[in-house]
């Protein structure tokens, strides 16, 4: 997906283009010497902590892989009653009155030894059953809000509206998060990612708030341009 050399990215260049990382802290501060890209991974299951599949594999493994190539990727997922041991004494960084029509919070705390970000929303994600369905197996029809909601706070956090926070790279995994990259040029903000990614282009997302651009999608080029590679990238958990 992209270009490694040993000792991290070929000059952080990602897609041909090069990024400018970043001078806040969304963890620990660079060491001496140290350039680290930050990016933010935007999913809606990460092992252990929830998982239904493979995406919750590769999101869970993703910080500790990318860590030893100056990456220092931030989790950020929706606050499912499974997370509660992780975010019993976290930290609070954001409030929302109102987030698509309920009050939340983006809370800061840790998935192993990398950070881990939550929204907490009690009246989207505070649910028995599974992260995208009750106890009996059906989705929850109210799926395209929840969503629409956790990419609306992720857009905020990567393109900078919260404050002490801002990213390189904005990374979002599936349709469940697909939203993200679109909603992040629409707020004022001091920065935005260069890069969006998707963790699968050709997931749909569900309901009445999906964006026209999302409901059509188009399959990649084959080979694809300079241009393409430097604003979406894509990755599989086959």
């Amino acid at each position: 997906m992209h270009r490694m050399v040993e000792g991290g990215f070929h000059k952080r260049y990602v897609g041909g283009e090069p990024l400018h990382h970043s001078p806040v802290a969304n963890g620990p501060p660079p060491r001496a010497g140290e350039d680290l890209m930050r990016v933010l991974s935007v999913a809606s299951e990460a092992y252990p902590l929830i998982k239904t599949g493979g995406l919750a594999d590769v999101v869970g493994a993703l910080p500790a892989a990318l860590a030893p190539h100056d990456v220092a990727l931030t989790t950020f997922l929706p606050g499912y009653p499974a997370l509660a041991a992780v975010t019993k004494r976290a930290k609070v960084v954001h409030r929302y009155t109102d987030l698509l029509g309920t009050e939340a919070r983006i809370l800061k705390t840790k998935i192993g030894d990398h950070p881990l970000l939550v929204l907490d929303a009690p009246a989207l994600f505070a649910r028995g059953g599974g992260p995208y369905g009750d106890a009996t197996g059906a989705d929850w029809s109210d799926n395209w809000r929840r969503f629409a909601a956790f990419s609306r706070a992720a857009a905020d956090l990567a393109s900078g509206t919260v404050p002490g926070y801002a990213f390189d790279i904005l990374h979002a995994h599936d349709w469940q998060a697909a939203m993200a990259p679109r909603l992040s040029p629409l707020r004022p903000r001091p920065r935005r990612p260069r890069q969006d990614g998707r963790h699968d282009p050709q997931h749909r997302v569900p309901g009445p708030l999906r964006p026209r651009h999302l409901r059509r999608p188009r399959a990649p080029p084959t080979k694809p341009s300079r241009s393409t590679a430097s604003n979406i990238t894509a990755a599989s958990v086959s």
